[in-house]
């Protein structure tokens, strides 16, 4: 696998163009119908200011299982011509007589072909990608795959419906979406990312789909390892759940709405699928609810307290290095990437499973709103559950976690502001394969000021 960057010719392209542009809004749809339905009139607005650049990222076919078929009219063409015609109508309500063509050009990103599509102020990608079911389970046609597996380390390729694209892992998902994003970005101070809100505990979103959840966690993942030339503001919307709350779009907005789906809808009939124009997609055009976290939060270097503490742990592994003191060495990585380097850049236990702790200590109080967790990033070794004990002199409270990335990427666990002189990281359950639990990295961060 190879980090590699678009051609020169592109760069100089979007440079030309958009060197004098503010903001790039990049929405990130599992499906092609999802910013229709979630994020507008938001796009709407990115679209219609012409010094905007707006990228709309469509991760999967949303085939619902057929994968390519059916064999005459694929279902994913349908929907990508739905939000095809839908992106035209936005741009064309301020800018009109522009014809249907679009600029389609073949890139190269991270070694893997793609199809960028331009039409004004605005540019689509289409990665095909199996649709993993609301449970992230798959389905039978497409191997039971999906993006949910991919990020948790279940499975260790995804192929595109079409057959036309394979990821090997999810760093391979990474870097790909990462170094698309620096190049589209050329000449844009600010970046603006717009995903589905994964922070459920804090901020709802219950229910929703599982490709959503993963290619928001995808965004997320860029931002914490990969472009730090560039910072994210996000935009989380509520999807599913908005049919239940109260209508927040006014009028005018509404009619917006309505025509960019009714655009969308219509598209896919015309290319042989029912349309998806009915009571319980429509519900949700009269709602749009998102939380914004902007740069001066997002983007903020926050000090990893966690390298202040002195650790201790059930168990290690000093003949191999692998010593609890390796998880704030600041290397997210270990065993099996590049064995004689990296293996002891994480703590692995002697031989333990559920029970194993590790503990930090510090000689006067802290203050925490956040801790993140690395998994070993090998695909055997493996946390299903754990809790995080907040001691606090002869005081304790305890905040159970749920199964951590297999392959080791960050899992934030996020909670109102605790004041502590030790905190314990305790494995309650392991996969049934895991020999010696343990984690990467570890990052325990103050609240902002």
């Amino acid at each position: 696998m190879k980090k590699a960057a678009l051609g020169a010719s592109l760069a100089l392209c979007l440079f030309s163009q958009f060197a004098h542009s503010s903001t790039l809004s990049i929405y990130v749809a599992a499906h092609a119908d999802d910013w229709q339905l979630f994020m507008n009139p938001s796009a709407y607005n990115d679209v219609k200011n012409p010094s905007n650049k707006v990228v709309f990222l469509h991760f999967t076919a949303g085939d619902a299982g057929l994968g390519d078929g059916p064999l005459q009219h694929p279902k994913y063409i349908a929907r990508e011509e739905g939000a095809k015609s839908a992106i035209r109508f936005m741009v064309n309500t301020q800018n009109g007589a522009r014809g249907r063509e679009e600029s389609v050009s073949t890139v190269t990103v991270n070694d893997h072909t793609l199809e960028r599509s331009a039409y004004s102020n605005t540019v689509s990608y289409f990665f095909r990608l199996p649709d993993g079911s609301g449970n992230g389970s798959g389905y039978n046609f497409t191997g039971y795959s999906s993006l949910e597996k991919l990020r948790n380390g279940d499975i260790d390729q995804l192929l595109s419906v079409d057959g036309a694209d394979t990821f090997d892992g999810w760093k391979d998902l990474v870097w790909t979406i990462e170094q698309l994003i620096a190049e589209e970005a050329v000449g844009f101070s600010t970046i603006q990312i717009h995903a589905a809100e994964t922070n459920i505990a804090e901020h709802g979103n219950h229910g929703d789909h599982s490709d959503h959840q993963a290619v928001s966690w995808l965004m997320q993942d860029i931002q914490t390892f990969s472009l730090k030339e560039h910072c994210f503001d996000f935009r989380f919307y509520q999807n599913y759940r908005t049919a239940s709350l109260a209508r927040n779009v006014s009028d005018s907005e509404l009619i917006v709405n309505a025509r960019t789906w009714g655009v969308t809808t219509g598209s896919i009939a015309d290319n042989y699928h029912s349309s998806t124009w009915d009571h319980g997609h429509n519900a949700w055009l009269t709602r749009m609810y998102r939380r914004e976290l902007n740069t001066n939060t997002a983007c903020q270097t926050r000090r990893n307290i966690a390298k202040d503490a002195t650790i201790t742990a059930s168990s290690e592994n000093n003949s191999t290095g692998q010593t609890a003191d390796n998880t704030v060495d600041g290397v997210y990585s270990g065993y099996p990437t590049d064995y004689n380097i990296t293996q002891k850049a994480e703590w692995a236990s002697n031989r333990e499973k559920s029970g194993a702790w590790i503990k930090y200590e510090w000689d006067e109080s802290v203050t925490l709103d956040q801790i993140t967790l690395y998994d070993r990033p090998n695909l055997v070794d493996h946390i299903t559950g754990g809790e995080i004990v907040f001691h606090d002199g002869n005081n304790s409270t305890t905040l159970p976690f749920n199964q951590l990335s297999n392959n080791g990427f960050a899992v934030p666990v996020r909670f109102n502001s605790k004041q502590v002189n030790a905190v314990t990281i305790r494995v309650t359950s392991t996969s049934q394969r895991t020999a010696n639990t343990g984690l990467a990295e570890v990052e325990m961060f103050s609240p902002f000021e």
